[in-house]
């Protein structure tokens, strides 16, 4: 990629990946006018009550797969390399030095944004970084600055009725709230499907139930 570029960065544990998951990366690459969003599958997700389903292996090979003929976004092992728990802080370090000309967007869900205070080195990540907080069903984006210190408030700005982000820092603004049409789809509703033998057709791209099914991923042990 060339510098000068804005790059969304779409986290998550994608077990499996599913069409939600690509609707809100390319609403958010198209609404904010970023050049590429890259997808990071986790390797352990810092924030979850359980392991992942499938292996990071799997999940990224299924996020590659669901990427295929898709312009403008792509898949970074970076987390399943870097191996362990996965943390947005290393993450977000570890990229811009692969990109240091980049304008970096760390795209995040309103209801993981919520629990920022808990996350490693928040205040360094509010400090230094931009993030593009994504609406959820059941959670409003004006949560977002009740949940934050009041010295951070004034760098919210929600960009949902604007053609795109600012070119630059605007007013200070890092943290940008952007509401996304919501598909009605969840890994967790696609895993009690495949464990219950029934099609997941409409809700994953072909090639990755292929994947899914050939690997007899999700099934009961």
């Amino acid at each position: 990629m060339r510098g000068n570029e804005r790059i969304g960065l779409f986290g998550g544990t994608f077990d499996p990946i599913h069409f939600g998951h690509l609707h809100a990366a390319e609403y958010v690459r198209r609404k904010s006018a970023l050049t590429s969003t890259l997808l990071i599958p986790s390797c352990v997700p810092p924030h979850k009550n359980r392991g992942t389903a499938a292996s990071a292996g799997d999940r990224l090979n299924m996020v590659e797969l669901a990427l295929e003929g898709r312009t403008g976004m792509s898949v970074s092992s970076f987390e399943v390399d870097a191996g362990g728990v996965s943390y947005a802080v290393d993450t977000l370090k570890g990229i811009a030095r692969q990109y240091p000309e980049s304008r970096l967007f760390y795209i995040i869900g309103v209801d993981a944004f919520l629990e920022i205070e808990t996350w490693k080195d928040y205040a360094r990540l509010l400090e230094e970084y931009a993030f593009i907080v994504i609406s959820r069903p059941g959670y409003h984006l004006r949560e977002v600055k009740a949940c934050l210190e009041e010295k951070y408030r004034n760098r919210v700005s929600d960009i949902s009725d604007a053609n795109t982000l600012p070119d630059s820092e605007h007013d200070g603004a890092n943290l940008f709230l952007l509401r996304v049409p919501a598909l009605d789809i969840s890994s967790t509703y696609i895993r009690a499907c495949l464990r219950q033998g029934k099609s997941v057709q409409g809700l994953v791209p072909a090639s990755v139930e292929t994947y899914i099914r050939e690997k007899r991923l999700y099934r009961e042990k």
